[in-house]
């Protein structure tokens, strides 16, 4: 009876892994592993997971692909994976692909970064003022790196103009240099 278990559901165990235990699990894997791997999580919904998986592989378009389907906070308190939460190693998981995208998908990478920078001042907090402007600073070097130095003072002043009582954000902007 156990064998036909796990005959019928072959995957299951995945539900129950420690995501970090099974990104270490399959590093390294023949890519044939690593694509079945991927189907069975793209197919229950793991999309997070999956994302961290093709960040890890260095598949940068498929890396976005999956996590236009993930649904999780952007900020996240502890640090570490958690199913529900898109969070890696203290890294929301938007700021991994946007790393990972930043040589080959410059304008993706700072369309995540936005969306991480939006959703830290939103969450207000000097510590996530900081955070929000060292990504600034990456996204003013992809936009000098694109000779887009106009668009990127765009930003910014638009930024500071719409925050302009947010202190210590301002504070948090010029420690950066920005």
């Amino acid at each position: 009876r156990l064998a036909a278990s796990a005959m019928q559901l072959p995957f299951q165990f995945l539900h129950r892994a420690d995501p970090r235990q099974l990104l270490s699990f399959i590093a390294g894997e023949h890519p044939q592993v690593i694509a079945v791997v991927l189907a069975h999580l793209t197919s229950d919904g793991h999309h997070a997971l999956v994302t961290a998986l093709h960040v890890d592989e260095g598949q940068v378009d498929e890396a976005l692909a999956a996590l236009a389907r993930v649904q999780a906070p952007a900020v996240t308190a502890g640090g570490g994976w958690e199913w529900g939460a898109a969070a890696y190693d203290g890294f929301s998981l938007r700021v991994r692909v946007a790393r990972a995208a930043e040589a080959t998908r410059p304008a993706e990478a700072i369309a995540l970064y936005r969306e991480e920078v939006d959703a830290l001042i939103a969450a207000q907090g000097r510590e996530r003022y900081a955070t929000a402007a060292e990504y600034l600073a990456r996204v003013r070097d992809l936009y000098a790196r694109q000779g887009q130095q106009a668009e990127w003072q765009r930003l910014i002043t638009s930024l500071r103009e719409q925050h302009k009582r947010l202190r210590a954000l301002k504070d948090e902007l010029s420690k950066a240099g920005l």
